[in-house]
């Protein structure tokens, strides 16, 4: 069975795939994007002022954030096909770009997506922020030395 972490990355990596080929797709990998589509649709009670796209899942699991030179240590507040909110909320502006590293539960697989700042909420107890994802996600086999790229042969 596949996990939250997997579906996700094959999502994001099926619409970066579909967007570089101006919709593209061979039949069966069409029919994949189109049903995690459906899978992370928009959420039926998101607030009608700003509606997401994607629906979000609650998940607990630590991450990192690198931004420019420096790496914070995060945790998934919740995850979706169309991005991430983590905790403590890193001191970026807004629109400002990082890097997100997700260690799967095995911890043979690191995956990776560019996120940009896009809202944080904060508080004197607790602080998060919310990331949309960016580009071409990347996965690395920590049994293999290469990382793979979103739209290569797996």
């Amino acid at each position: 069975m596949r996990d939250l972490l997997e579906l996700v990355f094959e999502y994001r990596r099926l619409l970066a795939r579909s967007e570089a080929t101006a919709g593209s797709l061979k039949p069966h990998n069409l029919e994949r994007l189109e049903a995690l589509e459906k899978l992370f649709g928009q959420e039926p009670n998101s607030n009608a002022s700003y509606p997401r796209r994607h629906a979000r899942c609650d998940i607990r699991r630590p991450a990192t954030l690198r931004v420019g030179d420096r790496v914070q240590p995060v945790n998934l507040v919740n995850l979706g096909g169309g991005g991430v909110c983590i905790t403590p909320a890193p001191n970026v502006k807004a629109g400002e770009t990082a890097l997100l590293r997700i260690v799967a539960d095995d911890q043979s697989t690191v995956y990776q997506y560019r996120v940009r700042a896009n809202w944080s909420s904060r508080s004197e107890q607790d602080s998060c922020m919310g990331m949309p994802f960016v580009g071409i996600p990347r996965v690395i086999e920590r049994n293999s030395a290469a990382p793979r790229r979103a739209g290569t042969a797996n």
